[in-house]
């Protein structure tokens, strides 16, 4: 709890100096977009002094957040039997102010939400990804970047129906809107992951 609290105050901090600065200089009608993709090995080139959410990669004024792989989770420990949404990518800091987190851009900046019969669900997030082969993308996601730094995050979503997800981008969680991303889920590969056994295969190693 405390450890989400202090996602949560450094995500806002991070959400205020963002649109305090760049409300005045940006327009989302022009670099709003929209894309079905997920692989995002094709994205081109995004100039990265434009705040902008495009080609999987999102532009504030003090970070850049580039999505490298997005992927379907068997969390093999869960009683529950949805499957997560995840999402690795790296934020490179534009500045030596230390609420600049993977962890803090991404909760300050992008929101993930499904279709169901009458409503627009905003999704909770799933299990942390933090052992084995998703180590390295956990490790220092909630530790502060050096200007000029990169950090790699990993997020997850709880999924509550087989229908596509939106993910919109904003300058902030009630800032203008800079594009959103549509992800078929049912083109996406699935992995499987138990904490529980990769913390036994550590212990057997030992």
């Amino acid at each position: 709890m405390k450890k989400a609290l202090i996602i949560l105050f450094g995500s806002l901090l991070l959400l205020s100096a963002c649109n305090n600065k760049e409300n005045d200089s940006t327009d989302s009608s022009k670099i709003s977009d929209t894309t079905t993709s997920t692989d995002t090995s094709k994205s081109s080139k995004v100039d990265d002094n434009k705040v902008q959410f495009k080609n999987d990669t999102l532009v504030l004024k003090k970070a850049v957040l580039k999505i490298k792989h997005v992927f379907l989770v068997n969390d093999m420990d869960s009683k529950n039997k949805h499957k997560l949404l995840a999402f690795e990518y790296e934020v490179k800091s534009k500045t030596n102010d230390k609420a600049i987190t993977a962890t803090n851009v991404w909760m300050a900046s992008l929101n993930a939400t499904q279709d169901s019969k009458d409503t627009v669900n905003n999704l909770e997030l799933g299990s942390t990804l933090s052992t084995g082969k998703f180590e390295s993308w956990h490790k220092h996601s909630d530790d502060a970047i050096k200007k000029g730094g990169t950090a790699k995050g990993i997020i997850t979503y709880q999924l509550q129906n087989d229908k596509e997800v939106t993910l919109t981008a904003t300058q902030g969680i009630v800032g203008k809107k800079l594009g959103s991303k549509k992800i078929d889920i049912s083109k996406l590969k699935t992995v499987d992951y138990s904490l529980s056994d990769d913390i036994q295969k550590e212990t057997n190693n030992n």
